[in-house]
């Protein structure tokens, strides 16, 4: 939809539109600003924007160690039998444990696997995991080799599912500029933080920022003096021609016949003045 009915320019033109799809467009202004700035006007409307719904926190039971409790270590054994003394110590650890550490709900950070990592890649990672112990625990050069080349597998594996991934996700949103921009924006690592600009500024704000660096600009080149030239900056004067040399026939005839090209310009074509 376009939401914008009246002129936005000095001469009466509507060239500046709002156009809007699934979104209320209200409150709309137009306020004409100054020629020094631009002779656009200024458009000002109201954009609803929904609230971003965010995803509940997970929690699980946890032990959190709390503060010394050493106390709760000297408990004195009054059973001389080893059963009873098995269990005296058993209750005094669990008991320790739960005083010193006990359950609790404790809010943790889900992390969901990238969405290229598939069961062909878990597999390889397993087996790289699994060559890796292998060749930490006894130390032999061979595990070491099948260690890197399943590493090295694996990581192409990584890297081809990704690359499809991203091709089949830009290939299915061709379509959406939007998320293809945001996409592209999520996989450049060179990523230049936008400057915002401070919210106490306001549009007049802006208008009197140029208005006053137009009027300084202005002061400054009237108060420059002109600069006269001095007389080693001259440059000389060019030679000019004053009269034609004649020429004669057979020059004259050599000319035209050795001319290829027409130019606009002349009465007949070359050809035809040659054969004439």
């Amino acid at each position: 939809n376009q939401n914008v009915t009246r002129p936005t320019h000095r001469f009466n033109h509507t060239l500046d539109l709002i156009i809007s799809h699934g979104a209320d467009i209200t409150n709309i202004d137009i306020l004409p600003q100054s020629d020094d700035i631009t002779d656009h006007y200024l458009i000002l409307y109201t954009l609803p924007v929904e609230q971003i719904s965010r995803v509940s926190p997970c929690y699980r039971h946890a032990r959190t160690i709390l503060p010394d409790l050493s106390q709760s270590l000297t408990k004195p054994i009054t059973d001389n039998n080893l059963d009873g003394m098995t269990n005296n110590i058993d209750l005094i650890l669990t008991s320790t444990l739960d005083t010193v550490a006990p359950i609790r709900l404790k809010k943790f950070r889900e992390q969901t696997p990238a969405p290229w990592y598939n069961s062909h890649t878990h597999a390889l990672k397993r087996t790289a995991c699994n060559v890796e112990r292998k060749w930490r625990k006894t130390k032999l050069e061979v595990f070491r080799i099948v260690y890197k080349d399943s590493m090295l597998s694996y990581r192409e594996a990584l890297k081809a599912a990704r690359a499809e991934h991203l091709s089949k996700l830009i290939e299915n949103n061709k379509n959406n500029p939007r998320f293809l921009f945001s996409t592209v924006a999520t996989l450049t690592t060179n990523q230049v933080s936008e400057k915002c600009v401070p919210l106490q500024f306001s549009s007049e704000d802006f208008m009197n920022f140029f208005t006053e660096k137009i009027d300084s600009i202005r002061k400054t080149i009237v108060a420059v003096q002109p600069l006269t030239a001095s007389p080693d900056t001259i440059s000389p004067k060019t030679p000019q021609l004053h009269c034609f040399t004649c020429i004669g026939q057979e020059e004259l005839y050599d000319v035209i016949t050795k001319a290829d090209s027409t130019c606009q310009l002349d009465p007949i074509p070359n050809n035809l003045l040659k054969e004439v």
